[in-house]
């Protein structure tokens, strides 16, 4: 990929089930925007916030990345 701020990575099937997973965007730590079914929802409370950057770090460990990354299904 060639934006310098996107990196793509992909979760094996296999990987071990360590945080719950749902679709969220963040934006610089100030906001996450979180998809539900039925409605999209924005989180800015700082305690909030940090329970989601803490699943992505979590979720960014586990993902494989690069040329190895089309290898998982």
């Amino acid at each position: 990929m060639t934006l310098p701020r996107v990196v793509l990575g992909i979760v094996p099937s296999e990987a071990e089930f360590r945080v719950p997973i749902s679709n969220f965007c963040m934006f610089e730590r100030k906001r996450v925007l979180v998809e539900t079914i039925t409605a999209e929802l924005t989180i800015t409370q700082p305690r909030e916030l940090m329970l989601y950057e803490k699943n992505f770090k979590a979720l960014a460990e586990q993902a494989v990345l690069g040329d190895a990354a089309p290898a998982h299904p």
